[in-house]
């Protein structure tokens, strides 16, 4: 079979937030023009973490129950491809297309709006490519006290982070440090509890390309809190994770700068 679905990508620069829709009435005409089967008129929506969702229709056949993925939306798209954080579990052709806009995107500096702009990209999909392999699994929630435990040992650490700045500008004599970084961490902190149990992963990952080029932080600990960063993003280890950020905290406030 080759039939395609008209499939429109919208990407927003400034939100670094991406739409994918599909054409659900192509699809619909593909499923009774070859009798594949029944596409149900209920759109069921998957979060898979904090920054994604996924919108699918499901497709009753004779021998059993497929999923057509009907639109998906991500949060923090260009940022996830420029670290390999938390890819989604939808069609690999989605994703391709999804690069090709965000690069084309990036290019556009014709428009003096143009981060604020909307750029949009239509292209042809095979059909097959927007029928999921396997079903869609809502991830599981980590355990709200985990969660509270994480959020309030994230916030601390972006403190001992800004207080090692600090002394640093103190001791060599440099301008006083920025809230930027306090306020990178303290915006992560508030994000996980919103989260409530999901990974929110574009957040987590501007925390991980900032830590690679914090020089105040000691390499140990900054690896240290790296890789505490990337258990978040498999929402695994949660507890263990408090635990690492609060003796990076101390670890931090204990470091002597030095001339």
């Amino acid at each position: 079979m080759t039939d395609f679905v008209d499939v429109k990508v919208s990407y927003r620069k400034l939100s670094d937030t991406a739409l994918i829709v599909c054409n659900e009435a192509q699809l619909e005409d593909i499923c009774v023009a070859h009798a594949i089967g029944e596409l149900e008129e209920e759109v069921e929506t998957y979060q898979l973490d904090f920054d994604t969702h996924v919108e699918i229709r499901p497709l009753m056949t004779q021998c059993s129950t497929q999923h057509v993925v009907v639109a998906i939306q991500i949060v923090g798209a260009d940022s996830r491809q420029a670290t390999d954080c938390g890819e989604i579990a939808v069609p690999r052709s989605f994703r391709g297309i999804l690069e090709k806009v965000i690069a084309n995107a990036n290019q556009e500096r014709d428009e003096r709006d143009s981060i604020a702009a909307t750029y949009e990209e239509s292209f042809q999909v095979p059909f097959l490519d927007v029928v999921l392999d396997e079903p869609l699994v809502a991830p599981h929630l980590v355990h709200l006290s985990h969660v509270k435990a994480v959020s309030a040992a994230v916030d601390e650490f972006g403190a001992a982070h800004h207080r090692l700045m600090v002394r640093s500008s103190l001791m060599f004599e440099l301008p006083p440090a920025r809230d930027d970084v306090r306020l990178l961490w303290s915006g992560l902190a508030q994000e996980i509890d919103h989260a409530q149990g999901l990974g929110p992963v574009s957040s987590i990952v501007r925390a991980i390309k900032s830590l690679r080029c914090q020089a105040t932080i000691p390499a140990d600990i900054r690896l240290a809190t790296y890789r505490t960063l990337e258990d978040l993003l498999q929402t695994q280890r949660w507890q263990a994770t408090a635990a690492t950020l609060r003796e990076a905290t101390k670890a931090l406030d204990d470091v002597t700068v030095a001339k």
